[in-house]
């Protein structure tokens, strides 16, 4: 009796054949679009990472440009105002030491005078 021809066997082969392929090509269709959609977010967040990294790298020369202008600014700053403070001193220097010596030579004439006047007394 199983062994027995049965009309339906055929239709249901067919069947389970063609639910098979489908489901085969499903499955594919599935596959690659997944692929595709990994890909693309990969490509996506690469280039995000790149931009981003870009976008890092020019800060970062800014910022240092930036800094070395303001430590250049700063030395020549304090170069100016090293040289003003040696010039400002140095000019002092000069008119202490030539009040002091026009001290010493009217010290010394009235000196002198007093010493031509007690000499001219005797």
């Amino acid at each position: 009796m199983l062994c027995s021809f049965n009309p339906f066997l055929p239709i249901f082969h067919y069947t389970i054949n063609h639910v098979c392929s489908s489901l085969e090509l499903s499955i594919n269709h599935v596959c690659s679009s997944l692929e595709l959609s990994i890909n693309h977010v990969c490509s996506s967040l690469e280039l995000s990472i790149n931009h981003a990294c870009s976008s890092l790298e020019l800060s970062i020369n800014h910022v240092c440009s930036s800094l070395e202008l303001s430590i250049s600014h700063v030395c020549s700053s304090l170069e100016l105002s090293i040289n003003h403070a040696c010039s400002s001193l140095e000019l002092s220097i000069n008119h202490v030491c030539s009040s002091l010596e026009l001290s010493i030579n009217h010290v010394c004439s009235s000196l002198e005078l007093s010493i031509n006047h007690a000499c001219s007394s005797l």
